[in-house]
């Protein structure tokens, strides 16, 4: 038995599929086979396994065309590695990552190794702004975090935590007995319709841990094959309902949703709520927020610019179904192209640096080209896994904020898990709020007295036609600040918190307010549509004879 499996399920691309399975005979280490399954037994990508004349390499095939799940599932029947991770045909992966893999499960005898992996947009892209791109947030500091997997699930359920994020096996090696464990429960691995997706909610849920590696050992591949895009970034008639079908299989909406045209966020909901109710239907820690789900479709309205009102009405009609207020949610304005990918280098934190990398001109035309170029330019190799600084799990989702200590809202900030709704993801500074209703918790302890004083600093989003933000704090129907900003650049507010306000004298809850925030792309200052507001920087908590 090996060490590792490499599975390569693959429907009719030759064009792509080829230089996917390059990148898997290229490993350094030598304990690995790989499971190609052609989907439908394409004589194409037959002649192009035989090419390799590679007795690593183990060919199966279905006569017929399967849906994604099936043929996923059929492929890692054929899987006999200890450990596995799926490449999709149009995927790379680097030729260190069975070896820095087989290091870090010796080190930590972890079930799940982690990683977010760097993106290449293949020339047959469907958006044209994002063809020939390459996109590699390179972290020089690497280390290792162990991650609570419960933590994760919450946070996926709560919409704090994007998919892209969770244990996924596309990228992650996942071990043979945690798999064995999720087919016991649900009777198959695979489940639902995005099969990439629900592995990581499977895998978060039937593990206490994993091993994220903040160095990618892949690159995910976007081209014109790609299902995912295909389906639910396309305009429309590009995808026809019989496509889809025979893409998926058959859809069957969950009746807590609402229906619409092949939309991203309310598919992804759908199968997250089949897998809640399959395998933890009574865990009442996890549950679906649908008011979140409803921001998450509208904040990604622009994705879709084609279907701009009918992704208004199926959020109305979350909204109608699940008895919140629409004017909760914020809408950004509407937009008639989706933005470009513009190439450059922005730093993102301490030893942090995002490269989006123009292919055209580096000479990069497929993704073994990409993989080839990242090895050469941006990754160092790993030699010394044994010795990679490891970060500890997080243990609770909720902050303790210490007297006169502050809690820091930038990237791995200590207060970043009580950012429970309407905010962004955490930057080198701080987090911005993306919507005019947001939530805060954090825990506090030894409160004495009737009322304590919170010390805030933020920053607003200003533009020369964006000159004012008004801003309000809140908790529950009492209003605790209020301020209309006009001055840029980060500043610290003071206020009163009453303990009285809250159920549990050492639980504090905050719901901040902004009108009308607005986005950087209808100012036209960039291509960013998130609609910012203020941003939250640091906080602390003072005692009233302190301050």
């Amino acid at each position: 038995m090996p060490l590792f499996s490499l599975v390569l399920p693959t429907l009719r691309r030759p064009d792509t599929f080829q230089y996917a399975l390059r990148t898997l005979v290229n490993q350094t280490h030598w304990d690995f086979e790989i499971v190609v399954q052609n989907n439908g037994r394409d004589k194409q990508t037959e002649d192009i396994v035989a090419s390799f004349a590679d007795d690593r390499i183990r060919h199966f095939w279905s006569d017929e065309v399967l849906p994604m799940s099936r043929n996923w599932e059929l492929a890692l029947s054929n899987a006999r590695g200890e450990y596995i991770t799926f490449i999709g045909d149009d995927d790379g992966l680097f030729s260190d990552a069975c070896e820095i893999a087989s290091a870090l499960i010796a080190r930590t005898r972890t079930e799940i190794v982690s990683w977010r992996p760097f993106s290449y947009y293949w020339g047959s892209h469907i958006i044209s702004g994002r063809k020939n791109r390459l996109l590699a947030d390179v972290h020089l500091n690497v280390a290792i975090e162990s991650v609570n997997s419960r933590l994760q699930l919450r946070s996926f359920y709560d919409f704090k935590l994007h998919y892209s994020q969770l244990p996924m096996i596309y990228n992650s090696f996942v071990s043979r007995s945690l798999i064995d464990q999720v087919i016991k429960k649900a009777g198959t691995y695979f489940l639902g319709v995005t099969p990439d997706v629900t592995s990581g909610i499977v895998n978060a849920a039937c593990s206490k841990q994993f091993i994220l590696l903040n160095r990618p050992l892949s690159i995910a591949g976007l081209s014109g094959h790609s299902t995912g895009h295909n389906v639910t970034l396309s305009p429309p008639g590009w995808m026809s309902a019989e496509k889809v079908k025979v893409a998926l299989g058959n859809i069957n909406l969950d009746s807590r949703l609402v229906p619409t045209s092949n939309n991203l966020e309310m598919m992804l909901a759908n199968d997250a709520l089949l897998v809640r109710d399959l395998l933890f239907p009574d865990d009442e820690q996890i549950n679906m927020d649908f008011r979140r789900l409803a921001q998450s479709v509208a904040s990604a309205i622009n994705d879709r610019p084609w279907f701009y009102q009918e992704t208004r009405r199926a959020v109305e009609g979350l909204a109608a179904k699940h008895g919140f207020s629409i004017s909760d949610i914020s809408f950004p304005a509407p937009v008639d192209y989706v933005p470009p990918i513009i190439p450059g280098e922005t730093p993102r934190g301490e030893q942090r640096t995002l490269h989006i990398i123009d292919c055209n001109a580096a000479g990069i035309d497929h993704v073994a080209d990409a993989v080839a170029y990242i090895e050469r330019n941006l990754l160092a190799p790993l030699d010394d896994v044994k010795n990679l600084r490891l970060l500890e799990s997080t243990k609770s989702d909720i902050p303790f904020a210490a007297w006169q200590e502050k809690l820091l809202f930038s990237r791995k900030g200590n207060g970043v898990p009580g950012l429970e709704y309407g905010w962004g993801m955490p930057e080198a500074w701080g987090t911005w709020s993306i919507n005019n209703y947001m939530l805060l918790r954090f825990s506090i302890s030894d409160v004495e007295e009737a009322a304590f004083q919170l010390e805030c600093c933020m920053r607003a989003f200003l533009h020369a036609c964006h000159k004012s933000i008004d801003f309000e704090c809140r908790s529950g129907n009492r209003v605790l600040f209020r301020k209309t900003i006009v001055e840029s650049g980060s500043h610290a507010y003071r206020w009163d918190v009453p303990v009285s306000s809250f159920e549990l004298k050492e639980h504090v809850e905050l719901e901040f307010r902004v009108k009308e925030p607005c986005s950087p792309a209808e100012l036209g200052a960039s291509t960013d549509t998130r609609l910012l507001g203020v941003g939250l920087e640091w906080l602390r908590v003072v005692r009233l004879n302190q301050v």
